[in-house]
């Protein structure tokens, strides 16, 4: 619901403008991560079921991540794992999830492509 949109926009602003896409996958619970589950990890302000060590961890990290970003326009710094800017040729994006931090490639590619054709078709009519 909320993914094929913000590629949308990461395209657009990115093809002038330095641009970062992330997922947040780390969830304790079966159906995964839901929208807005990452602000606990942005702010430290964790919720029971997302307290553990390793959610700790990801939350120093996320913090580092946005605290770069105010300061300097770049998320990247300090001893973090690069994160890619995004490319619409390759759709780089940053996975916070519970193992770590991993650099992935096109998520929902064909589903965001179709997407992006019927509402570029909807907005030629």
């Amino acid at each position: 619901m909320f993914r094929c949109g913000s590629v949308m926009v990461a395209n657009w602003h990115g093809a002038k403008f330095p641009t970062w896409e992330y997922e947040f996958s780390s969830a304790p619970e079966p159906r995964g991560a839901t929208h807005s589950w990452e602000l606990q990890f942005v702010f430290g302000n964790m919720l029971m079921g997302a307290n553990r060590p390793e959610d700790r961890k990801l939350s120093d990290e996320v913090m580092e991540y946005w605290t770069n970003f105010a300061k300097t326009g770049d998320p990247n710094g300090g001893s973090l794992a690069n994160w890619p800017k995004h490319d619409p040729k390759t759709d780089a994006y940053l996975d916070f999830t519970a193992d770590g931090l991993v650099v992935r490639e096109g998520l929902r590619k064909a589903a965001c492509e179709l997407f992006g054709s019927l509402v570029m078709g909807k907005l030629k009519q």
